[in-house]
């Protein structure tokens, strides 16, 4: 038994020392794995980061356009109420006008009937 037993001391700090050896790769490919992923994330917040960036600028272009645009958008506004008054001012002037003709016509018929006809 003691012949045995530096051949069993042996073998069992052999298996020890693989299963040691299988730990430490495993724990080195798990730190691989982690460092690999933490590395993943931060290219993945990076790539957001800089879409938001690109949604901010282009945010606030839109804002200074818009800014840029809603005075004349207004000018145009105005311009369309004063056409549409001038058109309608058109329409009135247009009306008297008809009915001024139409009595000035009157009177030339009434003057016409009573001093050229009517002498007959």
């Amino acid at each position: 038994m003691s012949a045995d037993r530096p051949h069993d001391v042996s073998y069992e700090l052999g298996g020890i020392n693989k299963q040691l050896e299988g730990i430490s790769k495993t724990l080195s490919e798990d730190r691989m794995s982690s460092a690999q992923y933490r590395t993943d994330i931060r290219a993945q917040l990076t790539a957001q980061q800089n879409a938001l960036n690109e949604v901010k600028t282009d945010l606030s272009l839109a804002k200074k356009d818009i800014s840029d645009m809603k005075p004349t958008v207004e000018s145009l506004e105005q311009r369309a109420l004063m056409s549409k008054g001038a058109a309608n001012f058109a329409i009135l002037v247009g009306k008297f006008a008809h009915i001024i003709s139409a009595g000035i016509g009157g009177i030339l018929v009434l003057l016409l009937d009573r001093f050229v006809i009517g002498k007959h």
